[in-house]
């Protein structure tokens, strides 16, 4: 009986574990600051945080579109290129819409 015990506990144990996967956190960004309106209309972005290369990207940002996600060695690393259209706004704010901690989780 009390084998069953500690199987179970273990079992449960590692139920939780898979049941909440955390979610990667951004710890940098490269290129920090771009510009709509360049000659060129594809950006590669780098993003650095641990396990970030496992997730996968997505973004609403009207006239930007997410063109490839590349996976590198490293899984601490995801590179992003974005198309972004010629009439594409510039966002007007210093930092993404409901501050930094919703820009780690967003989509990620």
């Amino acid at each position: 009986m009390k084998r069953l015990k500690t199987l179970g506990a273990a079992i449960m144990a590692g139920a939780s574990l898979f049941a909440a996967p955390k979610t990667p956190e951004i710890t940098k960004v490269e290129p920090p600051h771009w510009w709509v309106g360049m000659n060129c209309d594809t950006l590669q972005i780098m993003l650095t945080g641990k396990d970030i290369g496992r997730a996968e990207a997505s973004l609403n940002y009207p006239g930007v579109r997410l063109a490839e996600q590349v996976r590198l060695d490293s899984p601490n690393y995801k590179l992003l290129y974005l198309t972004i259209s010629p009439d594409t706004k510039p966002w007007q704010n210093a930092h993404p819409p409901h501050g930094r901690q919703a820009f780690n989780r967003a989509r990620l």
